[in-house]
């Protein structure tokens, strides 16, 4: 840590982190969460919703423990390498002992950030993040030392950026912009070795999605915007949320310093990198609300902008961050460990599946259940360690790759054993059965 450091400032990092902890350990199962860790039980070269990256990484975490904190730890292990790459981004603009105790000021105000808090559970945009800053830090040493090595490890870790989510796509985009930029002053040979592995990922994608139906194609592009519609709300909401999410105060100092943005790191590949992502998130509002995922890796890079801030301003956007993740935090952790007291009363229902799963789990028999919806299905599955729940009569355009793998033609003339947390599901199936009850 910078050796300036006050007691204070180690009491925020240490009170920061122990509430990160303290969200991963309270924190109930999410529903996408328990989808992921079920698509980690079928390994394949895609999923009904996204690409493959996330399962390839909770298949092979589980090798060694298929605890929900082994699955979340790995989050907070992406959330310090985060840290690191911007470390050696930030130390890299300029190669002295002061920069590099701005980069160390930079990391850990990333590390305490509130968007830091947000590396709790492990998901396809935490495998996102985790690729693709691996892979524009490792892309930018690559360009700097034309080593060819690095090249193809950088290409390698953007082509797995998007085979997490298209999201990484975006962030090629980015990329092939610098590369087309500045392609008179950089090494032909790091260009081609890096894009060999991102080509061959999109043609990865491609040769599943050709023999699946294009369901990536059609879930993104097609079923998820059925109802998008030009409104203003979206286009204002999207820069004010990624304005909150990555720092009002950084921000408000980076304005100040503007002049200092022109170069080097406007013009850094990884200032390009997240420029794609933020210019298709900005077409995508016009239509559709932006989620507060959505721009998140993008956000992560830029934070090695703060590099160029002056250590007063770095001490004081330390405390500022600390004090805003501590107030989110404790919000977050309070209403995780008090669950039902903030459970509105037309969710109550959801309650058994969020907080007491392994209670009803003790009260299943052993035969074969279905759910109705794909975050009950996956949750149960996870939590009562069964592969016998299945997934039927699912509404959502979400959550599909269940239908995969039940033949329900083998299930006519059966019985059926439906768990659903509302009630108004028994009036919903029994048109499909002989007889129903509860």
């Amino acid at each position: 840590m910078p050796e300036n450091f006050s007691k204070p400032e180690y009491v925020w990092l240490f009170a920061v982190l122990c509430l990160k902890v303290a969200l991963i350990y309270f924190l109930p199962l999410t529903g996408d969460e328990a989808y992921f860790i079920y698509w980690a039980q079928y390994p394949a070269l895609g999923y009904y919703d996204h690409p493959p990256a996330v399962g390839w990484i909770l298949s092979a975490l589980s090798l060694a423990s298929e605890k929900l904190l082994w699955y979340r730890g790995f989050a907070f292990f992406v959330s310090v390498l985060v840290a690191a790459c911007l470390y050696l981004l930030v130390k890299d603009i300029e190669r002295t002992a002061a920069q590099k105790r701005k980069a160390i000021w930079v990391a850990a105000i990333f590390l305490i950030s509130p968007i830091s808090l947000m590396f709790s559970i492990t998901a396809n945009d935490t495998t996102l993040i985790f690729f693709s800053l691996l892979g524009l830090t490792t892309l930018h040493f690559a360009f700097q030392r034309s080593n060819p090595v690095l090249a193809l490890l950088a290409g390698s870790f953007l082509a797995l950026a998007f085979l997490s989510k298209y999201f990484g796509g975006f962030i090629l985009l980015g990329v092939l912009a610098f590369v087309i930029l500045n392609r008179r002053k950089l090494d032909w040979r790091v260009i081609l070795l890096a894009a060999l592995p991102c080509v061959a990922a999109v043609a990865l994608n491609f040769y599943y999605n050709a023999f699946n139906c294009y369901e990536n194609f059609l879930f993104n592009f097609f079923a998820r915007t059925t109802q998008s519609a030009l409104r203003v709300e979206n286009i204002i909401g999207y820069p004010v949320l990624a304005l909150l999410m990555f720092s009002p105060l950084g921000t408000w100092y980076l304005w100040r310093a503007r002049r200092g943005l022109k170069n080097p790191l406007v013009l850094h590949v990884a200032s390009f990198g997240a420029f794609g992502l933020f210019a298709v998130l900005a077409l995508a509002s016009l239509t559709n609300p932006v989620g507060a995922h959505w721009p998140l890796a993008g956000l992560c890079v830029l934070f090695f902008w703060f590099g160029i801030l002056d250590s007063a301003q770095l001490r004081t956007l330390f405390r500022f961050t600390a004090i805003s993740s501590i107030l989110v935090g404790t919000a977050l952790t309070g209403a995780a460990a008090l669950n039902r007291s903030w459970v509105t009363a037309t969710s109550q229902h959801l309650v058994k599946l969020a907080f007491d799963v392994d209670e009803v789990c003790t009260k299943l028999p052993d035969d074969a259940y279905f759910a109705p919806d794909y975050s009950s299905h996956a949750t149960l599955a996870y939590r009562c360690q069964s592969s016998s729940f299945d997934v039927i009569g699912s509404r959502s355009k979400f959550g599909r790759e269940n239908d995969k793998h039940v033949d329900f033609s083998t299930l006519d003339g059966t019985d059926l054993n439906i768990l659903s947390p509302q009630e108004n599901d028994v009036a919903r199936f029994a048109p499909y059965f002989e007889s129903s009850g509860v």
